[in-house]
């Protein structure tokens, strides 16, 4: 076997000595910096191309770069561009004494069913509320709910899961409309509804009937409802042709004759006319008329 020698200690510095100048000359003394370089800082070597700012601060930006910041929020950016966000406002009838905190916004079928993507959502102080969801373009309810006297009473509008749906106020003029949507639904599936023109609609309603549309008591059926609406446009032939026209493209089926009215109901409180007795002294029909 080859005996192990040991160089001696003059021969193994000369060899360290060597090796630290060749380093030197070659540039090998970068090497030995052991600081972490922040991730942040974007050296002004690179080009102005590769300039893309991940969160921290950009040394040495040439005038004519435009920086990518992946680091910040967007502001005007969607959170989804396939979802859509509907705000609005509901207003409750003055009949309801209780607050609007504890109600919530569901969105409901056309025919009455629930919509699965949609959840509900709290209402607001002030009654201001915003639903958000997959922006399918399909027509819903916007609804809310409330108990009175032992009976739920629903304020409801047509609302649209698009992109572009707007503010939407939720009242007594919307839920006359809505239950005109409601019973055309039950003929046949409404694929199509002139959005913005029931929008319109219901701002005429507002605007011509006022304070009257505070008298519908909202706990009533979809028929009941829509025949109290016609009950009060009766009083403005513009307001009434226009709702006729409307609800025809609803339901063609529909004739646009004169409505046969019956008696007033609670539906539509009015003052009470007393009984008058006839001849044969048995009481006669009490009208609301």
């Amino acid at each position: 076997m080859k005996p192990f020698t040991l160089r001696s200690k003059p021969e193994n510095r000369r060899l360290g000595l060597a090796a630290l100048a060749a380093c030197w000359l070659t540039g090998c003394h970068a090497a030995t910096t052991t600081a972490p370089v922040d991730e942040g800082v974007v050296r002004s070597t690179r080009t102005a191309a590769s300039l893309i700012n991940e969160g921290g601060p950009v040394f040495g930006k040439p005038a004519d770069a435009t920086l990518i910041n992946e680091g910040g929020p967007v502001f005007g950016k969607p959170t989804n561009p396939n979802n859509f966000q509907l705000g609005g406002l509901v207003v409750l009838p003055r009949y309801y004494t209780g607050g609007t905190t504890d109600l919530k916004v569901s969105a409901e079928r056309l025919d009455g069913g629930a919509v699965p993507d949609l959840g509900a959502v709290p209402v607001g102080d002030g009654g201001s509320f915003l639903l958000q969801g997959p922006a399918t373009g399909k027509f819903f309810f916007a609804a809310t709910s409330f108990t009175q006297e032992d009976t739920i009473h629903r304020v409801r509008a047509l609302a649209r899961a698009d992109a572009g749906g707007g503010q939407l106020t939720i009242d007594a003029a919307s839920s006359l409309l809505s239950a005109k949507i409601a019973l055309a639904e039950q003929k046949r599936h409404l694929f199509t509804i002139d959005y913005q023109e029931t929008q319109d609609l219901g701002q005429m309603v507002r605007y011509k009937l006022g304070t009257q549309l505070q008298t519908v008591q909202l706990d009533a059926a979809n028929a009941e409802l829509s025949n109290a609406l016609n009950v009060l446009a009766r009083q403005d032939d513009g307001l009434r042709e226009r709702i006729r026209s409307w609800e025809y493209t609803l339901d063609p089926t529909l004739k646009p004759t004169p409505e046969t009215m019956p008696a007033a109901t609670s539906v539509v409180p009015t003052t009470t006319v007393p009984a008058t007795t006839g001849s044969g002294g048995s009481p006669g029909n009490s009208t609301g008329k």
